[in-house]
Parts: structure tokens; C-alpha cells; sequence
């Protein structure tokens, strides 16, 4: 895959093993290799992801900001 993107192996092995974000560069290039995708698709995959991932690594930072806010009524 990566030969055919002209990108690195180790460029599509960080974004597979979630270590790399995918650039509006290999969005458009993964949307020319999966014609059925388009570039805004692999980048709110991209983003999505790594929500999920701040949230996950925050959680209860979150849930106490969320309680705090509970609190006071807003």
C-alpha cells in the first residue's frame, strides 16, 4: 500500500498502529486508492480518533468537569 500511495512503510504503519494522524496529503491519496472514499472521509476517521483517544486518556478529568458543571446548574 504504501508503494502505491508513494508514502514510506513506517508513514502507513504509525497511522495503522494509531502513532501518526492521517495529513490532508494522505487523505487525499488513500481516497484515490479507495475510490469509494473521499479525502473528508479519512480525515474525520483521523479525527474521530484521536477524540476518542483524549477522551479516553482524560476520562476522569472529564466526568469531574462534567459533574462540576452539573453542579451549578448550567
Amino acid at each position: 500500500m504504501a508503494e502505491i500511495l508513494e508514502v514510506p512503510r513506517n508513514h502507513i504503519s504509525k497511522i495503522v498502529n494509531g502513532h501518526r494522524t492521517i495529513s490532508a496529503d494522505t487523505a487525499i491519496r488513500l481516497s484515490m486508492l479507495f475510490e469509494e472514499t473521499d479525502p473528508e472521509f479519512w480525515m474525520n476517521l483521523s479525527e474521530r480518533r484521536e477524540l476518542w483517544e483524549q477522551h479516553q486518556e482524560n476520562k476522569d478529568k472529564y466526568e469531574e468537569l462534567e459533574n462540576q458543571i452539573e453542579a451549578t446548574g448550567s
